[in-house]
């Protein structure tokens, strides 16, 4: 195990290419067509979700972090 401190210094910077860049990207490989792409965005949350977030930041905290969680574990657990 590892302690407090080191855990909360984890962080995995991610950052969401756009559509041109993973076509390009695989242009630029070769090999590959692509024959559909589709973008899919992150869950967006209803107004009223959101406004229960403002008034509770520690909730919508634990939200974000159960996301995160969910993405990661697999890799932190490795």
């Amino acid at each position: 195990l590892i302690d407090e401190e080191t855990r909360d210094g984890f962080n995995i910077p991610t950052y969401m290419r756009s559509p041109e860049e993973v076509a390009a990207g695989f242009d630029r490989i070769g090999g590959f067509k692509i024959e559909k792409l589709e973008y899919m965005t992150t869950i967006d949350h209803t107004d009223e979700k959101k406004e229960e977030w403002k008034k509770d930041p520690a909730a919508y905290g634990r939200a974000r972090s159960n996301l995160v969680q969910t993405a990661i574990r697999s890799m932190v657990e490795a």
